[in-house]
Order: C-alpha cells, then structure tokens, then sequence
C-alpha cells in the first residue's frame, strides 16, 4: 500500500475500517477504559485500520455518494460497538458476582474507586475485575479481540450489517450468560456463608449470652476470605473459559445480522 498514491476509495475504505475500529476500542475490555489516554485510543485505531487495509480488501463501489458514506459509517461503527461491548459483558459479570459476595461477606459497605470504569464499586468487586484482566490479558484475550476483528470483515464486509432479530437475541443470551458467571463465582462462598449464617442461629440460641452480631462479623469475612482462595483457581478457570467462549462468538454475533 503506497500512502503517497492512496485513491479516492482506498481513503473511503479506510475511514470506514476506521469506523469499526473505532467501535472496539472504545468499548473493548481495558482498552476502552477511561485511564487510557484519547490521544492514544485514536492513534492505535488509526494504526489498526492502515494495518487492515490491506489485509481485508474492503470492497467499495465505484461510485461514491454521500448516502452510501453515512450508512456503510453507520453500519461499521454497529459492528464495532457490538463486538467490544460483547466482550466487555464477562467483566460486568464478574463484578456482579464479587457484588453479591461483598454483600454476604458483609464488605459492601465500603467502596473504592475504580479507575478503569470511572465510578465506585465494592471491595469485592474490585478484586475479582483485577483478577479478571489478569486472566484477559495472560491469556491473549486482545489477541483473540484482534482475530475476531479481522474474521469479522470476513463474515461482514463493509456496509453489510444490518441489525436484525438475531443480532438482538444473541445479546439478550450474552446478557443471561452474564448472570450464571455471577453465581457460578459467588455460589461457593454464599453457599458456605449461609451455612456459617445457619450455625451462628444454633449458636445464638444455644448461648443467649454470646453477641452474636459482633462475633458473626468478622467469622463471615474470615471464612469468607478463606473459601474465596481455596476457590480462586477453579474460579480462574470458569473465568477464562468464559471470556474464551465469549471471544470465539463475536464473529457469530455480528454474522448474524449479515
């Protein structure tokens, strides 16, 4: 690609790849966080799409009109958005789940600021999002992002998207998948919090004498600071199990309304 002759429509064809790109950086896991700075999520973008350029030849029709600019730009940046805010779903979840253990735990009460969304969120939460991109990131899951954009204008050639039912349904699924991460990594320590919830009532009844709300406090965020490491590593498998499955049907999602 000779940047010095770049035609009419390889410019067209390059904005619009722009566009896509555009879409996933903005809402892809870390990437699009608020701590990375504009100057360099529009840089990386620009650099991503004279990169795809000649690696996807985009096809665009001879004749250009304004109409067709505007609907294909349309079309790419819903390509875009739908891929990197499917991806960005196994985090929500995650965070809903350390939500639901902060809450057992008894550690809800006090938040800390995350800096990646830009807002306040659990103790709980906050452990479990890091421990997430670690496990992103160790895996190549920006790799897998990259290889899904590259398969997606396989699947969806520029201007081709449409969104459709399908598309819809594949989103409302996502959406139900988020949940069953939740409780897939919040079950084992609510289950045994219950438990330990049950045996303080026997406790409680037993030894009248005994103050069981300033002893049950710090026994819930003992045990449950013990069962959340005997857990991690199985939890770090579902997690990367999950963003992997996740990442492997992004093409699918958005093929769906091709």
């Amino acid at each position: 690609m000779d940047l010095v002759t770049f035609s009419t429509r390889e410019f067209v064809a390059f904005i619009l790849i722009l566009f896509r790109v555009s879409g996933i950086v903005i809402f892809a896991p870390v990437l699009g966080s608020v701590i990375i700075p504009a100057q360099v999520k529009v840089a990386l973008s620009v650099l991503l799409a004279l990169v795809l350029l000649p690696v996807v030849h985009p096809a665009v029709p001879a004749v250009l009109t304004l109409g067709y600019f505007v609907a294909a730009a349309a079309s790419e940046s819903v390509v875009g958005m739908i891929i990197g805010f499917a991806a960005g779903l196994i985090f929500v979840g995650v965070q809903l789940g350390g939500m639901q253990i902060g809450q057992q735990m008894g550690t809800e009460i006090g938040s800390i600021f995350n800096p990646f969304l830009e807002t306040q969120t659990s103790l709980m939460s906050e452990v479990f999002f890091i421990f997430t991109i670690f496990i992103y990131l160790g895996i190549g899951g920006h790799r897998i992002m990259l290889t899904a954009l590259v398969d997606s204008f396989k699947t969806v050639p520029i201007g081709a998207m449409v969104l459709s039912p399908r598309n819809l349904d594949m989103l409302i699924s996502l959406f139900g998948y988020l949940f069953v991460i939740a409780f897939a990594i919040s079950a084992p320590v609510v289950l045994v919090l219950f438990l330990v919830t049950v045996a303080m009532g026997f406790v409680a009844r037993t030894v009248p004498q005994m103050n069981i709300l300033i002893v049950g406090f710090p026994v819930r965020i003992i045990v449950g600071l013990v069962v959340m490491i005997v857990t991690l590593p199985a939890v770090g498998y579902f997690i990367a199990r999950a963003i992997g499955a996740v990442m492997q049907g992004l093409s699918a999602l958005v093929a769906q309304g091709h």
